[in-house]
């Protein structure tokens, strides 16, 4: 007898721009639970769950459709849970009160061969046809900001290249017959908006932008586990078309961990050539990166957790070169950016709480970004008063405190490689935790540790000791009891 399907579907505020309905409580998946949500209607659609009752709605967000899910309490998608996303429009994911966290994968790819409208938020291809060139040939161009647009210009040579689209990437390619799209989107932190769709010559193809998703905790934390994709749809068979551009994903919580096996991708769509349709051998060009945001004022990232990669061209060069149309990375909090083909080179930390400053300002076009482990710290008190005067006294203080930040930088490596295992669910290793403890109770007892220029720049460290501490109470609460204990005498001194 097959198993009985109850679908539970609460559907409200059709017109768009309608209020978001609120669900009160959490949101959990347990293993093999499936959640289907359909960003059109909108509605929540969870299998074989005979109490549930989810609420969905619409909002217009800068002329973007955006179907919004919002919850009080925690929203957990466990490891072996599945979530199905489909439909025209974006899709944001909101916890009030708690956590927001992904251990199953999220898809924002439009896998549908879709016309002159939307598909999860990203922009696909053009119905109707434009001719460019001498030859006066048949193109459809992609929908979107980012999309190629055709000019009537008859005069031109045979067609050498047919750029991608731009998103979080620019595209730099000079044409007569047509004008490249720009970059947009990429600081914007409002609007949901997805990639652009990808161009084709003779008849069009799923080649739909990369979708947008927006993951919203606004008093707790969000923890990714698994991958989300917004990346451009690929297609293959006969199709003679550019790629389209990667989409969007935003976080935005009071804390954002991506773990080891988390990541976000937003990779451009690849130039796919069918010689039987591009008689005089155009080249098709790759679509640019999408954008990431984050939005948080203190998280980590595991190594290479950001894709951002520009998509192949079929030949030559076509107006993606360079990282320039790679994707565009945002961390808001320190005004990082960038434009890698992935991000970060290592596991990176950071936090500017409370107090956020604009002294920090790190740009770059790296391939990978960084060499190695990095931190920083905005507050406003952390300065280097202690280094600027010549004399014999000030150059014993100068001294003794680079001997403290040498102890310190030597605490948070060492706690660093601790967190890094524990976070891949290493060893429990209880001489490494202890090392860690000895070398903090060192610089507690330093005389230069009470210096305003030291105490900052070590106890900011303290939210990686935070985070290695929650991991070992559920590994061993009976050890953590005793360290504790030793931790509290040594702040009490």
């Amino acid at each position: 007898m097959f198993p009985v399907i109850i679908w539970i579907v609460i559907q409200r505020d059709f017109i768009l721009g309608g209020q978001a309905g609120l669900n009160n409580g959490s949101l959990i998946l347990n293993s093999n639970d499936k959640l289907e949500i359909n960003t059109t209607a909108p509605s929540i659609v969870k299998e074989n769950c005979d109490s549930c009752s989810y609420k969905a709605s619409h909002e217009t967000r800068n002329s973007s459709c955006v179907a919004n899910v919002i919850f009080s309490g925690d929203i957990e998608f466990k490891r072996g849970s599945s979530i199905n996303v489909t439909g025209k429009c974006a899709l944001s994911i909101t916890s009030k009160h708690g956590n927001i966290t992904i251990k199953t994968d999220i898809n924002m790819t439009c896998d549908k061969d879709v016309l002159n409208t939307t598909c999860l938020g990203g922009f696909t291809q053009s119905e109707n046809t434009k001719k460019a060139g001498k030859s006066r040939k048949k193109f459809y161009t992609g929908c979107g900001r980012g999309g190629l647009q055709v000019k009537d210009y008859k005069e031109n040579d045979p067609i050498t290249c047919l750029p991608g689209s731009a998103h979080g990437g620019k595209i730099s390619y000079k044409i007569k017959d047509f004008v490249v799209g720009e970059a947009y989107g990429q600081e914007d932190l409002t609007a949901v908006e997805g990639g652009s769709g990808g161009s084709c010559i003779g008849s069009p193809k799923g080649v739909a932008g990369g979708g947008a998703i927006e993951l919203v905790s606004k008093k707790g934390s969000i923890t990714i586990d698994a991958s989300i994709r917004a990346s451009a749809q690929n297609t293959s068979g006969d199709a003679a078309c550019s790629g389209g551009s990667g989409g969007l994903i935003r976080l935005k919580a009071q804390q954002v961990v991506i773990l080891s096996n988390g990541s976000l991708i937003v990779d451009g769509g690849n130039g796919i050539e069918n010689p039987l349709q591009n008689d005089s051998r155009t080249n098709f060009g790759g679509g640019a990166g999408g954008v990431i945001q984050i939005i948080s004022a203190m998280g980590n990232l595991s190594a290479h957790s950001l894709s951002l990669r520009r998509g192949s061209n079929t030949r030559d060069e076509c107006g993606n070169e360079g990282n320039k149309a790679n994707g565009f990375y945002y961390l808001q909090a320190c005004n990082v950016t960038g434009h890698d083909e992935t991000f970060p080179g290592q596991f990176v930390y950071w936090n500017t709480k409370p107090h956020l400053t604009n002294t920090c300002n790190v740009t770059g076009h790296n391939e990978t970004f960084p060499g190695q482990y990095f931190y920083w710290n905005t507050k406003p008190h952390l300065t280097n008063t202690m280094t600027t005067s010549p004399t014999s006294s000030q150059q014993t203080t100068t001294s003794s405190s680079k001997g403290i930040d040498e102890r310190v930088n030597k605490l948070m490596n060492h706690s660093e490689h601790l967190w890094i295992s524990l976070e891949k669910n290493g060893e429990w290793n209880k001489s490494a935790f202890r090392e860690v403890i000895s070398v903090h109770k060192n610089l507690t007892s330093s005389f230069f540790l009470s210096q305003k220029t030291v105490r900052p720049l070590c106890l900011e460290m303290f939210n990686i000791y935070r985070a290695i501490m929650d991991d070992i109470a559920e590994r061993d609460p009976e050890f953590l009891k005793v360290k504790l204990g030793q931790r509290s005498a040594l702040f009490n001194k």
